[in-house]
């Protein structure tokens, strides 16, 4: 019998639900802040559950349009990364700022430099998001 996979590669991890589950992660979650992000990360109550949530107020990005435009790129990067993270945690992506300029490379480029700081990225992970990360500032040189 083949081993049961945790991740699947082209899946969405469930979402955060509701009020107290966003709650309890920003109460008891460690956060990390790079350009116009922050991650919040805090231990799941189950071992193999993960969950994401997005945070993006009005005050920061006025637009609907614009907001809903984030969340695609964040959803993007995270569906694409989610088999390199070490499981068990839930997420919250809160935004600040978010710049005019909205690459998919540069937010991608923002959001791993996030998961490496945090640590939670596996082995393999770390050495593709450096690649990544790389190939990113030698095409946008004057971002952050």
């Amino acid at each position: 019998m083949a081993p049961e996979l945790r991740h699947t590669r082209y899946r969405l991890p469930a979402s955060l639900s509701g009020k107290a589950e966003f709650d309890r992660v920003f109460r008891n979650g460690k956060r990390y802040r790079h350009a116009f992000l922050q991650l919040i990360i805090s231990p799941a109550e189950r071992e193999a559950e993960g969950k994401i949530g997005f945070v993006i107020p009005d005050k920061s990005v006025k637009k609907s349009s614009r907001r809903n435009r984030i969340k695609r790129l964040l959803r993007e990067a995270v569906r694409h990364w989610w088999m390199y993270l070490n499981g068990g945690h839930y997420f919250v992506f809160r935004v600040f700022d978010f710049p005019e300029f909205d690459h998919a490379l540069y937010v991608e480029s923002v959001f791993l430099k996030l998961l490496l700081d945090s640590g939670i990225l596996t082995n393999e992970g770390r050495g593709i998001a450096r690649e990544t990360i790389k190939s990113a500032s030698e095409r946008y040189p004057n971002r952050k």
